[in-house]
């Protein structure tokens, strides 16, 4: 029989030739934990940082009303054409990165980084994402919350954003993750004007866990109109 997989589960199912279907299960279950949590915090986020950043709010609610429509349903099609919208995103991502730190890799042989870091074989190593995100030798002004910056054509700031770590092995929900955060974060902004229910900023302090979440707030949702 002729298989063709469509994707990394359907990978999966093949080469185990049925023999292992627990460990494709568990890893079905970690895609759907793992992206689901990580999506919903990221949104979470986005909302307190449209509270705090009320004409950060408005201009990305003027690029959505232009492209998608008042009040109508923004689409992964619309993604391309919004170029402001994904920039808050980003920023989002590059701020408060939801996972603070990388997963752990093993290093297949001894190395030296940059003339003074020696790495031995066999140990473990990970990105510490949060600080490159906060590096100045990276990102102008670090600690402000500036979409902008993403919207400089001679600088390419993607390089140093590891929202998914990179390489060969970076996150396989990648592609998704940005289309869905997206979608929702648009629907919500382009249809909903997002408030304190007492007019005034938030709490931004992260909290530190497994992944970053903001501290507990409630918002209020004004139709746009």
């Amino acid at each position: 029989m002729n298989l063709s997989p469509r994707d990394l589960l359907d990978h999966l199912i093949i080469d185990s030739k049925g023999q292992d279907k627990d460990s494709v299960v568990m890893v079905g279950n970690d895609f759907i934990v793992a992206g689901s949590e990580t999506s919903a915090s990221t949104l979470e986020l986005l909302l307190m940082f449209m509270i705090n950043y009320p004409e950060i709010q408005e201009k990305m609610a003027g690029e959505l009303e232009s492209v998608v429509g008042l009040g109508n349903r923004a689409t992964v099609a619309h993604r391309s054409k919004c170029p402001y919208t994904n920039a808050v995103i980003k920023e989002v991502m590059r701020i408060m990165p939801v996972l603070p730190l990388g997963l752990p890799r093993q290093a297949k042989e001894s190395i030296i980084i940059a003339d003074k870091y020696y790495i031995p074989k066999g140990a473990m190593v990970m990105i510490n994402q949060r600080a490159l995100h906060h590096n100045s030798d990276h990102w102008t002004n670090p600690d402000e919350f500036r979409p902008e910056r993403f919207l400089v054509e001679d600088v390419n700031h993607n390089d140093y954003l590891q929202s998914f770590s990179c390489g060969p092995r970076n996150c396989v929900g990648q592609i998704l993750a940005l289309d869905e955060m997206f979608v929702g974060c648009a629907n919500i902004v382009n249809r909903f004007k997002v408030n304190s229910i007492d007019g005034q900023p938030v709490n931004d302090e992260e909290l530190f866990g497994l992944v970053i979440t903001p501290n507990q707030f409630q918002v209020c949702l004004k139709a746009r109109s």
